[in-house]
């Protein structure tokens, strides 16, 4: 640092490779999760925009990035079913049929917000500070946080769960109901099933 030598003696050193066997993100136990949306009331536009997002990350496994980056073009129909268009690391493109109860949520909004007609509008945009009036732009991670987090309390839960809460409780309900890790690991977009795995907590004794 004060150049008393002419190189770092000790810069071609790396340390250990850290290798994780499972994820410490909380997850969603039992109940918990259908007493997260069913605690939503939708007495208002917001209200079935957000439970729309929370149906997103749980059934279809999204990272809160590419869910914030959706435009309303990005959900679309093939052959008779919805499907959702996210933009991935790197510029990845990873598609992914909708969850029935993704799409009643989904569909729900659209009615509600107006939007369907507007295909370069983000799919769920912010609001103003009125927290009425849609601004057609997109959210942010720190905001999603700040709702999972505000709902969480809302609806009784304690433990502190956060965007990615919902990707793995998503991943291990499938497992738990005797989904094969090949498929989970599509649907979620890994490269290779070792991260699909980290994900999988249906082995732990809760």
């Amino acid at each position: 640092m004060r150049g008393v030598v002419e190189y770092n003696p000790a810069a071609r050193a790396r340390p250990p490779r850290l290798v994780r066997e499972s994820s410490h993100t909380p997850i969603f136990e039992g109940a918990e999760i259908m007493t997260f949306l069913d605690s939503i009331n939708l007495n208002s536009e917001k209200d079935i925009r957000d439970k729309a997002i929370f149906c997103v990350l749980l059934y279809c496994w999204c990272r809160v990035s590419a869910l914030i980056d959706l435009t309303v073009a990005d959900y679309y129909e093939r052959a008779g079913q919805r499907w959702l268009r996210f933009q991935e690391k790197r510029g990845r493109e990873h598609e992914v049929p909708v969850h029935s109860k993704a799409k009643e949520a989904i569909d729900l909004w659209l009615v509600a917000s107006g939007l369907a007609s507007n295909p370069a509008a983000p799919l769920f945009p912010a609001y103003g500070k009125d927290r009425e009036t849609i601004e057609l732009k997109h959210l942010d991670r720190r905001t999603i946080l700040k709702l999972v987090e505000k709902r969480a309390s809302a609806s009784g839960i304690v433990k502190r769960v956060c965007c990615h809460s919902f990707r793995a409780t998503g991943i291990t309900e499938y497992m738990n109901s005797g989904g094969t890790i090949e498929i989970a690991q599509q649907i979620a977009g890994h490269k290779s099933s070792s991260t699909t795995r980290i994900y999988d907590r249906s082995q732990d004794v809760l």
